[in-house]
């Protein structure tokens, strides 16, 4: 079936990396504040190191007893927060924040691989805040043990300023791609527990823990049934609209590893289910989306791309922000007809 959007409705953002990465970026994360549009991405390609910076690093981690690894080159997938324009509800071009990146590769705790990936972000009451998914491989190839970060920072007349960073979840499971909303009075993290993209293995699991504190514990664990048909999701974001809670999902098809579609998903009004429309939003390879509604109704998607150059791109990789907008209404009265 044919995709709602083609490569021609989207433009390229302008999502600049900071000195030393290659232009790369993936898992798109967005959120629409009272004046502001903020992003969060992540670049891919390892930033390099000359040889006096290789040096530095290297004495540094003798001389702090290995508090600090030399990484040579930054593993990927650092977090990344950016905002467009004062009152530009659909920005295709961001600032950066001053810090970037907002995380560095966390150490080995294990002697195995460890790297930050799928951030997020969430506005609320001023407040910005930003989820970042601290990931250490605990031996042979899916074992892990995953933090999950929240970074908050206060809106300024100019950007952000960071405020502080706590850890709301920490445990030897996947987690992937968590994002963090307030439904009916209560903080609800949401995680996928999933290899699809990696593997083709259609099993997923969709998990929901509660709080009454946006950083505060996380329990009431509880799994969410995934209606999801012939697609099986990989990562995934969630918004609000006109009392409904939406996802944009990105799911691979038939069990097929490392090829996603950006579905929309519509929970039910417990959260008990998720039910996956069968038509495809975007069909060109594209990695994690998120999406807004904005007062007036329009549906705001920004997607990455996965290794695909659509035209304007200045990606290393064809990783990309891609955004593109249409009515709301029009978007769901087409999906439910599946024309």
């Amino acid at each position: 079936m044919e995709a709602i959007f083609k490569e021609k409705d989207f433009v390229v953002c302008d999502v600049p990396v900071p000195l030393g990465y290659p232009q790369s970026q993936t898992h798109a994360g967005v959120a629409h504040g009272k004046d502001r549009v903020y992003l969060t991405s992540s670049p891919y390609p390892k930033i390099r190191y000359n040889i006096l910076q290789r040096i530095y690093r290297k004495c540094l981690h003798v001389v702090t007893n290995n508090l600090y690894p030399p990484n040579y080159g930054d593993a990927q997938e650092n977090p990344m927060l950016y905002w467009g324009d004062k009152n530009n509800e659909s920005p295709s071009v961001f600032k950066p924040y001053f810090g970037n990146p907002l995380a560095n590769t966390p150490s080995k705790l294990f002697g195995y691989k460890s790297y930050n990936s799928d951030p997020d972000v969430y506005i609320e009451d001023g407040l910005v805040y930003v989820l970042n998914r601290e990931c250490f491989m605990t031996g042979g190839a899916y074992n892990y043990w995953v933090r999950i970060f929240l970074m908050m920072f206060a809106e300024t007349e100019n950007g952000v300023k960071y405020l502080r960073s706590k850890i709301i979840l920490e445990e030897p499971n996947k987690n992937l791609s968590p994002c963090i909303i307030k439904w009916k009075d209560s903080y609800k993290l949401l995680s996928l527990e999933t290899l699809s993209y990696n593997t083709g293995d259609s099993d997923c699991r969709l998990i929901l823990r509660e709080s009454s504190s946006i950083d505060g514990v996380y329990d009431n664990k509880r799994e969410i049934q995934i209606l999801g048909g012939n697609y099986v999701p990989w990562h995934f974001s969630v918004f609000k609209y006109e009392n409904c809670l939406y996802a944009i999902v990105a799911c691979i098809e038939d069990g097929r590893s490392k090829r996603l579609y950006q579905m929309l998903g519509k929970f039910d009004n417990n959260l008990s289910n998720i039910f996956i429309y069968q038509r495809p939003l975007v069909d060109i390879p594209s990695y994690r989306g998120a999406a807004y509604v904005t007062d007036g109704g329009d549906f705001v998607l920004y997607s990455t791309t996965d290794r695909f150059c659509v035209a304007g791109s200045k990606s290393v990789d064809g990783k990309d922000v891609i955004m593109m907008k249409a009515p709301f209404k029009r978007v769901l009265t087409q999906l439910e007809k599946g024309d």
